[in-house]
């Protein structure tokens, strides 16, 4: 982990290879990153791209992979394979082949439409369950579905405290 003093900036080639940080947030930016993973977007400029030129900054979602679990080759304690993919990416990626088996598409879904599945303040389990049958979704996969709707819908997972005055 890399560990840095208040006056110290880390540049791009000052992060060790392979270039990946871990951040601890506070309260106020996990809910910034809680509200860009499920409304908002992302974009990074195209490398060898024109900053000036519009189609250099792809638009990314937030997407899970609802086809298989996290198979990386990180030391991450990770279960879930989250990704920012544009639209074309999301319909188009697909998962290694195992066994010798082809490969197979991934079911890539955007976070967002996790609110399509809110009934109030509940899951409406019937679309939940339509949406299962009809992307042919695992055992694992809906699952997984079912859990992030209970979490990010259902549940009071986000906590907060509302002061009068500073």
């Amino acid at each position: 982990m890399l560990r840095c003093s208040r006056q110290q900036r880390l540049k791009p080639y000052e992060i060790p290879l392979p270039k990946s940080l871990t951040v601890v947030l506070d309260g106020q930016q996990r809910l910034t990153s809680l509200a860009i993973g499920m409304l908002g977007l992302r974009a990074v400029r195209v490398r060898g791209q024109r900053a000036n030129n519009p189609n250099a900054y792809p638009k990314k979602r937030l997407h899970l992979n609802l086809a298989a679990r996290y198979q990386g080759q990180d030391d991450l304690d990770r279960e879930y394979d989250f990704c920012f993919l544009t639209e074309e990416q999301a319909a188009s990626d697909s998962i290694p082949a195992e066994n010798g088996e082809e490969p197979r598409p991934a079911l890539w879904f955007p976070i967002r439409d996790v609110l399509k599945f809110r009934d109030g303040v509940d899951v409406d389990t019937e679309k939940l369950m339509l949406y299962n049958s009809d992307h042919k979704l695992t055992g694992w996969g809906g699952g997984t579905l079912a859990k992030l709707c209970n979490v990010l819908v259902k549940n009071q997972v986000i906590h907060y405290l509302r002061r009068r005055s500073q």
